[in-house]
């Protein structure tokens, strides 16, 4: 039995079984820590900071919920006390074998490769600018390249398949910045998605189609401000430098 256009990629299909393997950057916090050279605050002069990212992620309704992806943030330091925050969000990649299903039931043992990575830039405003405790807002927007190869173990009838995505989303974050010490913080933020939007591509490679029947391609926009379905969670420690 051929599979024709269009097909749904969908990323739940491959949740189960589908284990990442989360690229961690600890040894990235350690290298900062060795060349940090400041003893000032932030109030004194323009400055540097590096920080690690603990993001928590409940879905609204579900019962389970995900702590990790430990992210590296650089930021650089006005004189005014804002912030501009780099982050590398999420690096992953995965290969693994899980079992799919067709529209008429029939089930396909296939060999799954993934690959995703995402960029953040936040402007943090700073409403207080100095003290131990300051209020913040911040600004977000996350770039996130997300794709998925499926090769079915039985081919000539079943065949290749690949799903991109290119995405932003865009997000307001309150949050609460503690100065443990002139060099050392920890912040706490509430992120809520505004407005998210991405491209997505799909393809099936049969060569009985045309190359223009093989492809299929969308654009998502959602405003999740208005029906949030995740409550998010983000605690960053930080070293001045």
């Amino acid at each position: 039995m051929r599979e024709g256009l269009p097909f749904q990629a969908k990323r739940k299909g491959y949740e189960n079984g589908n284990k990442r393997k989360w690229i961690l950057y600890p040894f990235l916090f350690l290298i900062f820590i060795i060349e940090a050279k400041s003893q000032n605050s932030f109030s004194d002069q323009l400055n540097n900071a590096i920080k690690i990212n603990i993001n928590y992620t409940k879905v609204i309704g579900r019962n389970n919920a995900h702590i990790g992806n430990l992210a590296p943030v650089y930021m650089k330091v006005s004189r005014r006390n804002n912030f501009h925050e780099f982050e590398l969000n999420t690096l992953a990649f995965d290969k693994s074998e899980v079992n799919s299903y067709t529209s008429s039931g029939y089930q396909v043992q296939r060999v799954v490769h993934t690959f995703d990575i995402g960029l953040r830039y936040q402007f943090t405003w700073s409403i207080l600018k100095e003290g131990r405790w300051l209020p913040q807002v911040g600004m977000s927007m996350l770039g996130m390249y997300e794709s998925i190869f499926n090769h079915p173990v039985l081919s000539g009838i079943y065949y290749d398949r690949t799903w991109r995505r290119i995405g932003g989303t865009f997000s307001l974050i309150p949050q609460l910045r503690f100065n443990i010490s002139d060099k050392f913080f920890i912040d706490l933020g509430l992120p809520i998605n505004i407005f998210d939007v991405g491209f997505v591509y799909q393809r099936i490679h049969d060569p009985s189609l045309k190359k223009m029947q093989q492809r299929n391609t969308s654009i998502e926009t959602s405003f999740p401000l208005k029906a949030p379905d995740v409550f998010q969670l983000r605690l960053g420690f930080g070293l001045k430098f």
